[in-house]
């Protein structure tokens, strides 16, 4: 056992080892579902619990895993090799799952970069986990405090039943932040992550620093919600498998599927291994998303970024919410669609950093 002070309290951290078993409390599917849901093989790993009793007597109890990979097998989350993160050499840490108990449920996170500094939030897409932020991670964690969780219904965070709600999302989020002792954040959002960070830039401004919204809408048309409604009843029919490819469609340009496989693999393996619940509760909330007659209530620093080439909350739509949030900056990235961090990390990681330090919380 090893213990390590950290600025909100202690951490005690035990390793076990463990060859094609799971940790313990893991059933032999829960382990073969969380090997596929990061995108690794179900085989032996290392498992480190790690146990953090912060000064306000909260716990959080957790699991750093380091699964066994082949080599040159694509991964998703944790990479320390390869430009852009999705890809890249056989990793350092794999992936750091903490679950913390906040709002009532399980939610899981990471939060990386030097104590002391401002805390970055990133949020993710419908049918993804935080291991999509994973191009951003190192680019950000030079200078910041990187808070990376998943979503309710999503990756390693508990999926109660239906349907969620923004107000729920957003209630998710501060009592998260709580549990953590952020008082305060940056937040970074892409497609139902920006819609949060929407609803938590409107209800709760004193929390943020700054709101980065990507590849997001501030409502859901009539049309669209239709499709919405055609996506739960499939998730509810075929389950998630039905929903990889479609998504992979709308979310890369076809130039990208094609050349980088090994980048699209892994998002394939997100959107198969998230929750079925999850994933139509959360569609619920989306479908009736309508944020756009109060846009103009917010008043923190505000970069909209969107992909040129995205097809389901397209340029015109990021142009919608631009002209709404007085003084907002608007990025177009060229070649990119709907997760343009994924598939053009190196332009949008320039954009969002320059953003961040326009702020002037650097020195916070």
């Amino acid at each position: 056992m090893r213990i390590r002070v950290l600025e909100s309290g202690l951490e005690l951290i035990g390793d076990h080892r463990h060859e094609r078993e799971p940790h313990p409390g893991q059933g032999k599917q829960e382990h073969e579902a969380y090997s596929q849901r990061v995108g690794a093989t179900p085989g032996g790993y290392r498992t480190t619990l790690v146990q953090r009793i912060t000064q306000g007597g909260g716990d959080m109890l957790g699991f750093r895993h380091q699964p066994t990979i082949p080599e040159g097998r694509p991964v998703v989350g944790g990479e320390r090799g390869g430009e852009g993160g999705i890809e890249g050499s056989r990793p350092e840490e794999y992936r750091v799952s903490v679950r913390v108990t906040a709002n009532g449920i399980g939610i899981a996170f990471e939060m990386t970069g030097p104590p002391g500094t401002p805390v970055v939030t990133l949020s993710h897409a419908l049918a993804t986990h935080l291991g999509m932020w994973e191009p951003q991670r190192a680019a950000l964690e030079s200078r910041y405090r990187v808070l990376r969780y998943d979503t309710r219904g999503h990756g390693g965070s508990d999926a109660p039943a239906g349907p969620y709600s923004f107000p729920l999302l957003v209630d998710d989020f501060r009592a998260l932040l709580d549990a953590v002792g952020v008082e305060r954040t940056h937040f970074v959002g892409i497609s139902m992550g920006g819609m949060i960070g929407q609803w938590i830039a409107l209800t709760h401004p004193a929390r943020l620093w700054s709101l980065a919204l990507c590849d997001t809408s501030a409502c859901t048309s009539p049309e669209a919600a239709v499709i919405w409604d055609e996506r739960i009843a499939l998730a509810g029919r075929e389950g998630m498998a039905a929903h990889v490819e479609p998504s992979i469609e709308r979310w890369f340009t076809p130039r990208f599927v094609e050349e980088h496989p090994e980048v699209v693999d892994p998002v394939r393996a997100m959107v198969r291994a998230t929750d079925s619940r999850g994933y139509t509760a959360c569609a619920a909330a989306l479908k009736e998303h309508d944020a756009l007659s109060r846009l103009w209530e917010i008043e923190i620093p505000t970069l909209v970024m969107v992909g040129e080439d995205d097809p389901g909350t397209p340029v015109a739509a990021a142009k919608a919410i631009r002209d709404r949030i007085r003084g907002s900056e608007l990025v177009v990235l060229k070649s990119a669609s709907h997760l343009s961090n994924i598939e053009q990390p190196e332009e949008f990681n320039r954009e969002l950093l320059g953003f961040l330090s326009r702020t002037g919380t650097d020195d916070q």
